[in-house]
């Protein structure tokens, strides 16, 4: 882990807004559960966690492990990488 990548996707060939990207492969790999987190603790401070919210935050998620796993990391780096996400997110 640690490659950087830059990517820039020119507006022309999209939605006429030029995309530019930089970022390391473990930040996004740390950032991507990331939301989900920081939902379930939101409900959870404000005592508005129930299970079917539960439910929902984890299907609202759903397309950030489906990217998760589309960089092609194993399970346990995967793992690695939410619970890095936890950690800063205890920092907060």
């Amino acid at each position: 882990m640690g490659e950087a990548v830059l990517t820039i996707r020119p507006g022309a060939l999209a939605d006429g807004y030029t995309n530019v990207v930089w970022g390391e492969i473990h930040t996004q790999l740390v950032n991507l559960p990331g939301g989900e987190l920081a939902q379930v603790r939101c409900l959870r401070e404000q005592g508005l966690w129930t299970p079917m919210h539960g439910r929902a935050t984890r299907n609202a998620a759903a397309h950030d492990r489906t990217a998760m796993r589309s960089l092609g990391f194993d399970w346990r780096t995967r793992h690695a990488a939410a619970q890095e996400a936890e950690t800063h997110l205890a920092r907060h």
